[in-house]
């Protein structure tokens, strides 16, 4: 009778293990999204090779989760900026990576036409960016930002960044676009003679036009008067800022790139006529009290033909 006891003891501990062990695995597995620059559809699940996405810059809003992988075709080019603000966990950090044939197809290229990084990364940790190339003949690589702030300064910064792309963008459109030949003016036709008016008919016109005028000129006042009173009446609603109210301490940590290539890196940028300045290959900064960086690792990276390589600022 303890023989069978302690077998199904022994029995439902391992099943407990096992069990604990399979949610343990499941929970940390994440999500597989996959991108095909040439086959792929944005309107896609994104969760298997027949249903890829055609662009990682098109979700730079989705919320990808700890354990999540991001996965490009081998040989795609994928063009645009990916920002995003998540985080993995230490046990199930979010990777992007590629899928194919690397050795025989090459590494996914992610580039961009406009001023800015390629890749920015806003207060996040748990990374690991691997097997990609990137390129930007008048933008940056990689921007890695960790910033003490709330969480609206936070959401400005990305904001601004995407701002800043889709002007650039813009503008590199507009200079491939071929200008269209201009078409010659119709020539005149000469007006028919108008009858003469009476000079009482251009005084009596001429009044006419300026009591218009002036009513319109009376109504601006009017209005302008009750916005400059209601907004004394209303309640301004401003949030006080203390900066005993942000966290004494924010650390961006556990941030891996590697088998990476970065090359043609705002090479291009000098006399461009829209932008100034130069961007790096790899920036990483930290603004803000108490913001430092834990354990970012950067190996077997391929740097070169770059206006500058690599530059870390700030608390570090």
């Amino acid at each position: 009778m303890k023989k069978t006891v302690s077998i199904i003891i022994s029995t439902l501990v391992v099943f407990s293990l096992l069990f604990t062990l399979g949610v343990s695995a499941s929970a940390k597995a994440g999500t597989t999204y996959y991108i095909d620059s040439t086959s792929g559809n944005d309107a896609n699940a994104g969760t298997s090779t027949s249903k890829a996405w055609k662009s990682l810059s098109a979700h730079t809003d989705f919320d990808f989760q700890p354990g999540d992988k991001i996965l490009l075709k081998a040989g795609g080019i994928y063009e645009g900026i990916f920002i995003t603000k998540c985080s993995g966990t230490e046990d199930a950090p979010i990777t992007l990576s590629s899928y194919g044939d690397i050795k025989k197809d090459g590494y996914p290229l992610m580039t961009t036409k406009t001023s800015e990084h390629v890749i920015v990364l806003v207060n996040t940790s748990n990374w690991i960016i691997e097997n990609v190339e990137i390129t930007a003949p008048i933008g940056g690589g990689v921007h890695v930002q960790c910033t003490n702030g709330y969480p609206d300064a936070i959401t400005n910064y990305i904001n601004a960044k995407k701002s800043e792309h889709i002007a650039g963008d813009l503008y590199n459109k507009q200079q491939e676009e071929p200008n269209e030949p201009e078409v010659p003016d119709e020539p005149d036709v000469p007006d028919e003679p108008e009858e003469p008016v009476s000079f009482i008919e251009q005084i009596k016109a001429a009044l006419e036009g300026a009591k218009d005028s002036v009513k319109g000129a009376l109504d601006s006042v009017k209005g302008t008067v009750e916005d400059i009173v209601d907004r004394f009446d209303e309640e301004p609603e401003v949030e006080l800022i203390n900066d005993t109210n942000l966290p004494a301490e924010f650390i961006c940590s556990n941030i891996t790139f590697r088998n990476m290539k970065m090359h043609d890196i705002c090479n291009l940028r000098d006399g461009h006529p829209m932008f100034s300045g130069s961007k790096r290959a790899f920036y990483i900064n930290t603004s803000g009290q108490g913001t430092r960086f834990e354990n970012i690792t950067l190996s077997n990276i391929d740097i070169y033909d770059c206006a500058y390589g690599i530059e870390i600022k700030g608390n570090n």
